[in-house]
């Protein structure tokens, strides 16, 4: 086994916090001690769209940020005392800009279109 020496004891503590960090947002919690989830999440689709559903129980629409950068989708909140984020990437296939969401019995529900691909088609070949 192969163990890391440390020069000062403080390089020690540095690497057990960056650990004890990586597990605490690992699990649901935030720097700062702030306690956050990470809502389950679901993807379905079909010929003309995606839907994405995530569990929000207890959070208000208007404390729902949904945020799209390029190809990247970020979807936060706030209830009481706890926060969540999820960043999914999207695949080419969706026309970002016709993106849709709503809130119902705490399910937050997000529609993304697909591009339409151009359908194939044969081309008639006439003699010269």
């Amino acid at each position: 086994m192969l163990v890391r020496w440390a020069a000062h004891p403080a390089q020690m503590n540095n690497g057990l916090r960056d650990f004890g960090r990586i597990f605490d947002e690992a699990f649901g919690f935030r720097a700062g001690g702030e306690r956050g989830w990470i809502p389950a999440a679901d993807v379905s689709e079909d010929a003309k769209r995606y839907q994405l559903t995530l569990e929000i129980p207890g959070v208000r629409p208007e404390d729902v940020k949904v945020e799209l950068d390029g190809h990247h989708l970020t979807v936060g909140g706030r209830k009481k005392e706890q926060t969540f984020s999820r960043v999914f990437t999207l695949p080419e296939t969706v026309a970002t800009e016709g993106i849709e969401a709503g809130v119902q019995d705490g399910v937050l529900t997000l529609v993304l279109p697909k591009i339409e691909k151009a359908q194939p088609r044969l081309i008639a070949v006439k003699a010269a």
